[in-house]
């Protein structure tokens, strides 16, 4: 099947990514601008913070004033009401590179990549802060550190490093490292765009962002092809969410190029996401 999303908010965003979904308010990072921002969905009602220099991911906490968040080189938990940030662990300081996507598994452990700033060198890393504060360095050689996601059973991990061009799936129940058994999940080679941020459904579908392809493409982990696909009115899709109750929706983030500002899509879906886990503080 395919659908068209609608614009939800028009930004301007130079890059919109990381959305989640808490409650009825959308939560999404601008990440040249450092930016935290929420939007309900009931109101319309827009709140943004200024987290850092450069914000590449957010995620909730068992404390709804505090977030998990990863910004140019630091992991740190930034506090709304104060708007100031501490920093639990940085892990390259002297690389060229900075954080790109996090997210925090069923089991509730960071999982946060990196990314060569010039999109050439593998020479980023994937990394895991466990429930204890405790960081461990998970994949090396990464390039464009993005998608994550787990399956409903929780039994697979599902990760993205762009320039590979594959979504790969991780026994989740054993540690992710290099020398794990990874199989691919799907090969994007010969399609449109590039792999970027995901998110399960409660079926166990995975939709993927394809930046530079103006579209989420819904995938069957099983039979490893293309099920449904959204297009969006901008080229740069970056990632997307989806909510939880009746009347699901998936929320798509985008960047900006030189004609479009980044903005925030919607588009109805077939079945729910998963609430995202709390890391706990």
């Amino acid at each position: 099947m395919i659908t068209q999303a609608s614009l939800f908010h028009p930004g301007p965003f130079r890059l919109a990514e990381g959305p989640v979904l808490i409650e009825s308010s959308l939560w999404w990072v601008d990440i040249p601008a450092g930016t935290l921002h929420s939007l309900s969905t009931q109101s319309n009602e827009h709140r943004s913070w200024r987290v850092s220099e450069e914000l590449s991911a957010a995620l909730p906490t068992t404390d709804p004033n505090r977030w998990l968040v990863t910004t140019t080189n630091d992991i740190a938990v930034f506090h709304l009401e104060t708007n100031s940030l501490d920093t639990l662990h940085t892990p390259e300081p002297k690389l060229d590179t900075r954080f790109n996507d996090a997210k925090v598994s069923p089991i509730g452990s960071l999982f946060a990549g990196t990314m060569h700033r010039d999109c050439e060198q593998s020479i980023a890393h994937l990394y895991e802060l466990t429930p204890e504060f405790e960081l461990r360095t998970c994949l090396q050689g990464i390039t464009i550190s993005n998608g994550l996601g787990w399956s409903p059973d929780n039994s697979s991990m599902y990760y993205i490093d762009t320039p590979t061009a594959r979504l790969e799936a991780f026994d989740a129940r054993q540690p992710i490292n290099d020398s794990a058994d990874r199989r691919t999940i799907f090969d994007f080679a010969n399609i449109e765009g590039h792999p970027d941020g995901l998110t399960v459904d409660a079926d166990g579908m995975i939709w993927v962002a394809l930046y530079a392809g103006a579209r989420i493409v819904r995938i069957d982990p099983q039979q490893h092809t293309i099920i449904d696909q959204v297009h969006v009115d901008a080229p740069n899709p970056t990632s997307c969410t989806l909510s939880h109750g009746p009347n699901p929706k998936l929320y798509i983030t985008t960047a900006a190029t030189a004609q479009t500002p980044g903005q925030i899509f919607q588009a109805t879906a077939p079945s729910p996401g998963l609430p995202p886990t709390r890391f706990a503080v």
